[in-house]
């Protein structure tokens, strides 16, 4: 009977289509986990990460390209010419594909291998594998973000404490931390309360580190002054 069943839930399992995975994503998101637990796919959701954030990069990269194409007067021929040629060479999108590939891999690398140590002394059960997927299928709503934020905001912002404090605090980046949550105590057997802790602490420590950075640098633009 038991098999019966199982074998029910698997072809239940199979006729998931992708609107419905979408729809336990924004309404069900433990439904969903649960899923995607059963079968954690790392490959296509990188892949489709890596666009989201390489689509956003190119973006910023051109707009702040006509921002820069305004050189100081004062500067010889020689001097703009390798201006331009330096500059060219780092927007170029070829350059700017990779620099994200790269960036992309070692952040979420990171960013799941230090959810994965905690959650391993909470004696969460699962493997890396699981966290890495995890980590990436949570962080469409702040991908998708990232390229509207590209598109429409101003490309020269100061990094002041109020424009830090809402890179990391906002509704996408509030979306994704509740979907690790969910997603930690479902795909790795913990209780929610062990999940909170986990990745609010995450969240919390991230935030005083980029605001701290701001303060710094702030603090610094203001000495040179």
């Amino acid at each position: 009977m038991n098999e019966e069943n199982e074998r029910e839930s698997m072809m239940e399992d199979e006729k998931v289509s992708l609107g419905q995975k979408i729809k336990w994503y924004i309404v069900k998101p433990s439904r969903f986990f649960e899923y995607f637990k059963g079968n954690p796919k790392v490959l296509i959701h990188f892949i489709m990460i890596f666009i989201l954030n390489a689509i956003a990069t190119l973006i910023s990269s051109s707009k702040t390209d006509e921002i820069t194409n305004q050189l100081p007067k004062g500067m010889s021929a020689e001097q703009i010419e390798l201006t331009q040629n330096i500059k060219n060479v780092f927007s170029s999108p070829i350059v700017v594909v990779i620099t994200t590939l790269i960036t992309v891999t070692v952040t979420y690398l990171i960013f799941a291998g230090v959810r994965y140590i905690f959650t391993k002394l909470f004696k969460g059960e699962g493997t890396f594998k699981k966290m890495f997927s995890l980590v990436l299928v949570t962080s469409y709503p702040v991908a998708i973000a990232g390229i509207f934020r590209s598109i429409f905001s101003d490309p020269v912002v100061s990094s002041d404490i109020m424009n830090s404090v809402l890179s990391k605090v906002n509704i996408w980046s509030i979306w994704q931390l509740v979907l690790l949550i969910i997603g930690i105590k479902v795909m790795f057997n913990i209780s929610m309360k062990k999940s909170v802790i986990i990745n609010v602490g995450i969240f919390v420590v991230t935030t005083f580190i980029t605001v701290g950075s701001a303060i710094i640098n702030s603090n610094l633009s203001n000495m040179v002054q």
